[in-house]
């Protein structure tokens, strides 16, 4: 083996810097653009995220806008408060104010596919008419959808039942004085 000159000596120094500096940039533009490509596709997708809950809540609270509208449109129909006030004051019998009732409350439920049922609950949470027989004089007093939805409409939390999602939506019915029913 020949000697090693200076120049030599020098070249092989130089070269392995220079090899060392290009591995040392190469990793250290690697990890910019691995942090800047990171950080930008983390923004792009909440920023998308972010536009698919805004529309989901848009159209949640549409939804649940029509649903406290419906049964705002029930609890205002005159004949069905007509009944109720009759049947609390004692002036019709329970026949006759779950017949009058019902028919009534069978066309508003016949009028949307996505009301189960439509029960009056009385103010200890018994139900006092419904459109299927199955709920008569069933006990609600412990839904706390019921007790929240005395004052206004409220639709409650979603649960499964019978192999499907179902929520409370509950509204109070008034007088035209304002006196609950």
């Amino acid at each position: 083996m020949p000697p090693l000159n200076a120049k030599s000596s020098m070249m092989t120094k130089i070269t392995i810097v220079v090899a060392l500096a290009m591995v040392v940039t190469a990793t250290v533009l690697n990890f910019v653009g691995h942090v800047f490509a990171r950080n930008s596709l983390t923004e792009q997708i909440h920023w998308r995220l972010d536009a698919v809950a805004y529309r989901c809540e848009v159209t949640f609270d549409h939804y649940v806008a029509q649903q406290k509208e419906r049964a705002k449109l029930i609890a205002s129909r005159t004949r069905l408060r007509q009944l109720m006030e009759q049947f609390h004051q004692g002036a019709i019998d329970v026949e006759t104010y779950r017949s009058g009732s019902q028919r009534i409350l069978q066309d508003a439920c016949n009028s949307t596919e996505e009301f189960v049922a439509i029960c009056i609950v009385n103010e200890d949470g018994k139900v006092t008419t419904a459109t299927d027989d199955i709920y008569l004089d069933r006990d609600f007093s412990s839904e706390v959808d019921l007790k929240l939805g005395i004052q206004q409409a409220r639709l409650g939390m979603p649960r499964q039942s019978d192999g499907r999602w179902q929520s409370l939506l509950t509204m109070p019915v008034t007088t035209n004085e304002g006196e609950l029913l």
